[in-house]
Protein backbone atom coordinates (compact mmCIF):
# COMPACT_ATOMS: atom_id res chain seq x y z
CA UNK A 1 0.00 0.00 0.00
CA UNK A 2 2.85 2.39 0.78
CA UNK A 3 4.35 1.97 -2.66
CA UNK A 4 0.98 2.84 -4.22
CA UNK A 5 0.92 6.17 -2.37
CA UNK A 6 4.53 6.84 -3.29
CA UNK A 7 3.66 6.36 -6.97
CA UNK A 8 0.63 8.66 -6.63
CA UNK A 9 2.72 11.30 -4.84
CA UNK A 10 5.54 11.19 -7.38
CA UNK A 11 3.06 11.31 -10.26
CA UNK A 12 1.37 14.35 -8.73
CA UNK A 13 4.69 16.11 -8.29
CA UNK A 14 5.65 15.40 -11.88
CA UNK A 15 2.36 16.78 -13.17
CA UNK A 16 2.69 19.88 -11.01
CA UNK A 17 6.17 20.57 -12.30
CA UNK A 18 5.13 20.18 -15.92
CA UNK A 19 3.16 23.45 -15.76
CA UNK A 20 6.37 25.42 -15.16
CA UNK A 21 8.23 25.07 -18.42
CA UNK A 22 11.94 25.72 -18.37
CA UNK A 23 13.15 28.49 -20.59
CA UNK A 24 13.80 27.63 -24.20
CA UNK A 25 16.86 28.99 -26.01
CA UNK A 26 16.11 30.47 -29.43
CA UNK A 27 17.78 32.48 -32.17
CA UNK A 28 16.48 35.75 -33.57
CA UNK A 29 15.23 33.91 -36.68
CA UNK A 30 13.10 31.57 -34.55
CA UNK A 31 11.04 34.18 -32.67
CA UNK A 32 7.78 35.68 -34.03
CA UNK A 33 8.24 38.61 -36.45
CA UNK A 34 6.78 41.18 -34.01
CA UNK A 35 9.22 40.07 -31.29
CA UNK A 36 12.14 40.14 -33.72
CA UNK A 37 11.26 43.65 -34.89
CA UNK A 38 11.02 45.08 -31.36
CA UNK A 39 14.23 43.40 -30.22
CA UNK A 40 16.15 44.68 -33.23
CA UNK A 41 14.81 48.20 -32.71
CA UNK A 42 15.65 48.20 -28.99
CA UNK A 43 19.09 46.67 -29.56
CA UNK A 44 19.96 49.66 -31.75
CA UNK A 45 22.29 47.71 -34.00
CA UNK A 46 23.90 45.71 -31.18
CA UNK A 47 24.34 41.99 -31.85
CA UNK A 48 21.48 39.84 -30.56
CA UNK A 49 22.63 36.36 -29.60
CA UNK A 50 20.52 33.85 -27.74
CA UNK A 51 16.93 34.68 -26.84
CA UNK A 52 15.23 33.00 -23.88
CA UNK A 53 11.57 32.11 -24.30
CA UNK A 54 9.80 31.49 -21.00
CA UNK A 55 6.33 31.37 -19.49
CA UNK A 56 5.52 33.79 -16.67
CA UNK A 57 2.03 34.01 -15.19
CA UNK A 58 0.60 32.25 -18.23
CA UNK A 59 2.23 34.65 -20.70
CA UNK A 60 5.11 34.07 -23.09
CA UNK A 61 8.09 36.36 -22.55
CA UNK A 62 11.16 36.70 -24.78
CA UNK A 63 14.36 37.98 -23.16
CA UNK A 64 17.83 38.76 -24.47
CA UNK A 65 20.94 40.63 -23.39
CA UNK A 66 22.90 42.94 -25.70
CA UNK A 67 26.09 44.94 -25.30
CA UNK A 68 25.72 48.62 -26.14
CA UNK A 69 27.69 51.65 -25.00
CA UNK A 70 29.92 49.52 -22.80
CA UNK A 71 26.92 48.19 -20.86
CA UNK A 72 24.86 45.02 -20.94
CA UNK A 73 21.18 45.69 -21.55
CA UNK A 74 18.39 43.24 -20.76
CA UNK A 75 15.46 43.47 -23.19
CA UNK A 76 12.12 41.76 -22.46
CA UNK A 77 9.33 41.55 -25.04
CA UNK A 78 5.92 39.85 -24.96
CA UNK A 79 4.64 37.52 -27.69
CA UNK A 80 2.89 40.44 -29.47
CA UNK A 81 6.15 42.39 -29.75
CA UNK A 82 5.35 44.85 -26.96
CA UNK A 83 8.42 46.04 -25.05
CA UNK A 84 8.05 45.00 -21.40
CA UNK A 85 11.36 46.29 -20.11
CA UNK A 86 14.79 47.47 -21.15
CA UNK A 87 17.32 48.00 -18.41
CA UNK A 88 21.02 47.95 -17.70
CA UNK A 89 22.12 44.68 -16.14
CA UNK A 90 23.60 45.07 -12.67
CA UNK A 91 27.19 44.12 -12.01
CA UNK A 92 28.24 41.41 -9.55
CA UNK A 93 28.07 43.81 -6.59
CA UNK A 94 24.41 44.58 -7.37
CA UNK A 95 25.17 48.13 -8.48
CA UNK A 96 24.33 49.62 -11.85
CA UNK A 97 27.33 49.96 -14.13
Amino acid sequence: MRSHWAVVLLGSLALGCSHNKAEEKMTLDEVPPAVRSTMMQEAGGAKIGTIDKEEKNGKTIYETDVMSGGQTWEIKVDADGKLLSKKVEKDEKGEKE
